[in-house]
């Protein structure tokens, strides 16, 4: 018989989570602070997908702008409204856009509506709602959004997925076969300088492996223009384990790839990073003319599934 979901609540290194369990995965989720999944663990596979935690010490959440490089960064979470930092003038005023966006470093309200987790931030500066909604759907993840602009003016924004993964030397990167290219977007030794456009299968580097991890190396790519389809994901032989993402490429239709091998801190994580601006910044997706605007009163949704199985 399939165990029913089944939501509870535990301590995580000394921390609140939420804890939904069904018969093929056991995920955790920190409502405080960023609604974080610190784990996504297959249980047949005996296999935690999410990066976990270096074990350095973290700084103190002070004010509305703390520094993402003071904390252990680990699990997934979401960048919003941006990920670089930066001050953006919008509906006649200064908005100072915190680095790595703001729903990171703030608790949620959490809340249990039938098989799911909702959990819900509202920001008094950038006057919109956050909720995100989290269920288990028999081998994949669901993590539903609704951001609700509450102001009077629409509100310039970037939403990024901030999945940081497990990084294995022999793992694999795969995409689907709409993307043509990529552009380096971080100057480094390996991809260059930054602008510098590559195929899929390109001599100079290979965009399905990740860098060894004697290279101490940080790498960012983006999928060279809007996808049409939103799949990719990345495959772990070692473990006989799969992690797909999915969703709506219309809503969200770039990609962005980071990668640390030691070079960020001697961290060691993957992640895919779905999102619906180029690239970054506000006024980076404004010069590329990708920049969204959520109009006052309206919101922007989305779905996104994490699918994690078993492969022989």
């Amino acid at each position: 018989m399939k165990k029913k979901l089944e939501i509870r609540k535990e301590y995580w290194k000394e921390k609140p989570v939420i804890v939904l369990e069904n018969d093929v995965l056991r995920v955790k989720v920190r409502p405080n602070p960023g609604a974080r999944l610190v784990s996504v663990y297959h249980k047949g596979k005996a296999f935690e997908l999410a990066a976990q935690p270096s074990g350095r010490s973290q700084g103190t959440l002070q004010g509305d702008s703390p520094s993402f490089a003071d904390f252990d960064p680990s699990g997934m979470d979401d960048a919003f409204p941006n990920i670089d930092p930066e001050q953006v003038m919008a509906a006649g005023r200064k908005l100072q856009y915190p680095d790595h966006g703001e729903v990171w470093s703030h608790p949620f309200s959490s809340r249990q509506e039938d098989e799911q987790v909702s959990l819900v931030f509202e920001s008094g500066v950038f006057a919109y709602r956050y909720q995100k909604d989290i269920a288990l759907e028999g081998d994949s993840l669901i993590l539903h959004y609704q951001i609700s602009n509450q102001g009077r003016e629409s509100l310039p924004c970037i939403w990024t997925f901030h999945g940081l993964l497990r990084y294995e030397e022999d793992m694999e990167l795969f995409f689907d076969t709409s993307v043509r290219g990529f552009v380096n977007v971080f100057e480094n030794a390996a991809l260059g300088a930054v602008g510098t456009r590559y195929a899929v299968e390109d001599d100079r580097y290979s965009f399905c492996r990740v860098p060894a991890p004697d290279t101490c190396s940080m790498t960012k790519y983006y999928a060279d223009g809007p996808l049409q389809v939103g799949h990719c994901g990345v495959y772990y032989p070692s473990a006989g384990v799969r992690a797909t993402l999915s969703y709506d490429a219309k809503t969200l239709p770039y990609l962005g790839v980071w990668i640390t091998a030691g070079g960020f801190q001697g961290d060691y994580n993957c992640a895919l990073e779905p999102s619906n601006g180029y690239y970054d910044s506000i006024s980076c997706a404004k010069k590329h003319n990708s920049l969204y605007e959520l109009p006052p009163g309206e919101s922007l949704t989305f779905t996104i599934r994490l699918r994690l199985d078993a492969k022989a």
